[in-house]
């Protein structure tokens, strides 16, 4: 949370890009440490989690995932809560394994599924039945934008916003207002977002 009020506190900064290291964009959570938590600590971790995605889908600037490698579980979610998304084309998957894992989405999870995966071919493929999307079968189904080879991503990804922000830019206030009503239809955002 420190990065993102250091960003939101610098208006020079007008695009948000996030990228993993190595194979991995992120694997999600790691269901082996959350299984040795508390009940208490498990909730702690999950509202946690709810509020970096849905702070995410209304940071008042654009905001792009670099999907360099796998992104699963959690780390799906938090590519799918970006603007938009560029991902490696010949390796790494966007995968929701929940159904394969015999797992439910929790309640603010299905919100984040509404708001974002809205197409009923999205739905089926990714969280329905759990595929393990490829770039381009990622990019066919219109979950991730743009597909490259690893050298180019991090450009591709400079590129996408800044023909977002166009030459006039975007004002943050209105910006974040506009995220705000739009995925409002689906989810609750609390005021301190």
């Amino acid at each position: 949370m420190i990065i993102y009020y250091c960003i939101f506190s610098k208006p020079d900064i007008k695009i948000l890009i996030t990228i993993g290291s190595g194979k991995f964009f992120s694997n999600g959570i790691d269901l082996e440490w959350l299984a040795t938590q508390s009940t208490d600590e498990v909730q702690k971790y999950i509202d946690a989690l709810n509020s970096l995605m849905l702070r995410l889908m209304v940071y008042p600037i654009p905001t792009v995932a670099v999907v360099n490698g796998h992104a699963f579980g959690a780390g799906a979610f938090l590519a799918i809560a970006h603007d938009y998304r560029v991902m490696r084309s010949d390796r790494g998957w966007l995968c929701w394994p929940e159904t394969r894992l015999r797992m439910k989405f929790r309640p603010k999870m299905l919100d984040i599924i509404s708001a974002k995966i809205q197409n009923g071919k999205q739905q089926r493929e990714a969280i329905i039945y759990a595929k393990r999307l490829k770039g381009q079968d990622a990019l066919e189904l219109g979950l991730v934008d743009v597909i490259g080879n690893e050298k180019e991503l991090l450009d591709q990804a400079k590129r996408l916003g800044k023909n977002v922000l166009g030459s006039e830019g975007l004002d943050r206030t209105t910006l974040a207002m506009m995220k705000r009503d739009v995925y409002g239809k689906y989810i609750s955002f609390d005021a301190q977002l």
